[in-house]
């Protein structure tokens, strides 16, 4: 019975990801935004709010889809990845394992001297 209900939620989950891949990329098309990869993930213990990202090499958008959204948009923020700040530390192995880590979705932002 517990295997047959975690089943179930499983292939539940699975729905609601391909429903939100697909609801993601059709936003993206319509809002005409470029990107060249992107993920969702739903939010922490639900499955019914998720986080979607989409990137390029010069940043990337960040928002969320209901599934119980009925208007066919998300408010995506854009975030610049300033690479050229990361130039006096590129070759560090803490920034590059920080950079593979993020999957390349990161921002670099300078505070004051640093």
């Amino acid at each position: 019975m517990g295997l047959g209900l975690s089943g179930l939620y499983l292939l539940y989950c699975l729905f609601n990801k391909d429903q939100i891949n697909t609801d993601v990329k059709s936003i993206l098309q319509k809002q005409q935004i470029s990107y060249a990869r992107y993920f969702t993930t739903p939010a922490p213990m639900q499955n019914w709010l998720w986080f979607a990202v989409a990137g390029n090499d010069s940043g990337y958008y960040v928002g969320f889809r209901s599934l119980f959204d009925s208007k066919k948009e998300i408010n995506f923020q854009y975030f610049p990845r300033n690479d050229s700040l990361l130039n006096p530390v590129r070759w560090h192995k803490d920034v590059l394992q920080l950079i593979r880590f993020s999957q390349q979705f990161y921002t670099a932002e300078k505070w004051g001297d640093s």
